[in-house]
Formats: structure tokens, C-alpha cells, sequence
């Protein structure tokens, strides 16, 4: 016993704890298991004040090599340490039921591995700081996918997401969401190919429609907007503005069969000034 109110009992080789011995520390924390010239090393069993358990090898005082360590709050993990710290390969189990199966670095998931939720997605791929960092797959419970990259646990850069609909997104990422250019083909055949803004059509962009129409142009919000041109399957094109969808403001509408019409619109109607053209001449709308 010490002063500080530490105690040992078991094995000593002259002035040093030697060999199995148990030893229980003013906090209560206590440690059963082998011991090397004063300190703690061989396997043994650390019981902490604070509920948390660690069973296991260890090396100079420190959790090094395999060990299983359960925690006061329920998790659990069973891997290698390395001075005290998660290192190498580890399953780690919360007691929200995800459960990690892979790497670990200075105690942090870092590397390669898979974590399975309880929510059931599965995220399986590279790590960095405990967090989904570098290609990954994650799948989603409701059956949607992604394959790309990640960064802090969010997609970002380049991937590939598609829908359990049948949708399918291929293009780049920001802070999880759709930024930059991308393709997104959807299951009825329409193809948008352009720009985004926080998984909204935003920018420059071309919508080829299954039904053999295309608009090139502007979009906000996944909406027309802007100048744009429209071409219908059966010939008809639209060369102007567009306001949250509809034709807005001075555009010019070009029959199948030839006849113009150049002037103001409102709500995809015509609306104001305008003139008509057609084989047999024009007329002017005020």
C-alpha cells in the first residue's frame, strides 16, 4: 500500500511488481493481470472507475496488442491497440446497434472499412478522423446508392447516385448535395445535362425529354429560366425567355410549317406586341 492509497497484492521480483498481481488505485480503478519489471504488460484486465472495461494485452502501462474494451454507455470494441489507442484492425459496436468493421489509426476509424447502421445503410470504403473521407459506397436502406467520393461524411467531388425509382445521377458534389455539372437520367427517359445548385437544376443546361423535345438554356431551381431555346418533337421551336417555366418576355415561336411569331409573352402565352409571319405575309398585334 502507498501513501496515495494505491494498493498491490500479488508477485514482486526484488522492489518491483512482478509477474500476476492485482492492483487497485485511489480512484478505484483497478487492474488484475500480468506484470513486467513495475509496470503492466502481458494480458490482463482493467476495470475503470468510470464503468469502462478493457480486457486484453497490454505493454508498459499501455493497451497494446489485442484487447476487447467495453464501454460504460454499451459500445464495444474488439481490435488492436497500440499505446492505449484503437490501431489496426477493430470492430467497434454501438449500442445503437452500427456496428465498424475495418481500420483504425491513432484510435480514429482511418482506412479502409465498413460501417453497417442501424438504419440499415451500409457504408463501405475508405475513412479518415472517424469519418466517411476518400471513394466509397454507401447503400441506403430504401435502395438507393452512391459510388464516389466522400469528404467529412459528406459526398463531394465526383459520383454516381442512383435512385431506387430507377433515376441516376453522374456528375460532381458539394457538402452532399448536387453542385457543379452533372447528367441525371430519369427513369421515364428525360435526361438533364448541366449545371446544379444544391440538387436543383441551376445554371447553363440542356433537357432532352422522352418525348423527343429539348430545351437549351437556363434553369433555376429546376425550372427554365433565363433565355432559352425549346424544341418541340414535331418540329415547333421557342427561341426567348422564360420565367419559372412558362415563356416570359420578348421570344420568338417558330412554326413546323413555316409561319413566325415574334413578340411578348406572359405565362407561355402570347401577351402584348407581336408579329405574326407566314407564307402569305405578316400582320402586327399591339
Amino acid at each position: 500500500r502507498w501513501d496515495t492509497g494505491d494498493q498491490y497484492e500479488g508477485e514482486w521480483h526484488g522492489s518491483r511488481m512482478h509477474g500476476y498481481g492485482r492492483f487497485r488505485w485511489a480512484n478505484n480503478d483497478f487492474y488484475e493481470g500480468q506484470w513486467i519489471h513495475g509496470k503492466m504488460t502481458g494480458k490482463g484486465k482493467k476495470t475503470m472507475a468510470n464503468g469502462d472495461v478493457y480486457d486484453g494485452e497490454w505493454l508498459d502501462d499501455k493497451a497494446h496488442g489485442y484487447g476487447v474494451k467495453i464501454f460504460a454507455n454499451g459500445d464495444r470494441h474488439d481490435g488492436n491497440y497500440v499505446m492505449d489507442k484503437r490501431e489496426g484492425y477493430g470492430v467497434y459496436r454501438w449500442t445503437n446497434n452500427d456496428v465498424y468493421k475495418g481500420q483504425w489509426r491513432q484510435g480514429k476509424m482511418s482506412g479502409h472499412g465498413v460501417k453497417y447502421m442501424a438504419n440499415g445503410d451500409i457504408y463501405k470504403g475508405e475513412w479518415k478522423d472517424d469519418k466517411a473521407h476518400g471513394r466509397g459506397v454507401k447503400k441506403f436502406a430504401c435502395g438507393d446508392l452512391h459510388e464516389g467520393m466522400y469528404s467529412c461524411d459528406k459526398r463531394e467531388g465526383f459520383g454516381t447516385y442512383t435512385w431506387s425509382n430507377g433515376d441516376k445521377y453522374q456528375g460532381f458534389w458539394k457538402e452532399g448535395r448536387m453542385n457543379g455539372n452533372g447528367v441525371k437520367t430519369m427513369a421515364n427517359g428525360d435526361i438533364y445535362d448541366g449545371e446544379w445548385l444544391n440538387d436543383k437544376a441551376h445554371g447553363k443546361g440542356v433537357k432532352t425529354f422522352a418525348c423527343g423535345d429539348r430545351h437549351m438554356g437556363e434553369y433555376q431551381d429546376d425550372r427554365r429560366h433565363g433565355y432559352g431555346v425549346y424544341e418541340w418533337a414535331n418540329g415547333d421551336k421557342y427561341e426567348g425567355w422564360w420565367d419559372k417555366a412558362d415563356q416570359s418576355g420578348d421570344g420568338t415561336y417558330y412554326y413546323a410549317n413555316g409561319d413566325v411569331f415574334q413578340g411578348r409573352w406572359e405565362s407561355g402565352k402570347k401577351h402584348g406586341p407581336g408579329v405574326f409571319t407566314s407564307g402569305i405575309g405578316s400582320c402586327s398585334f399591339r
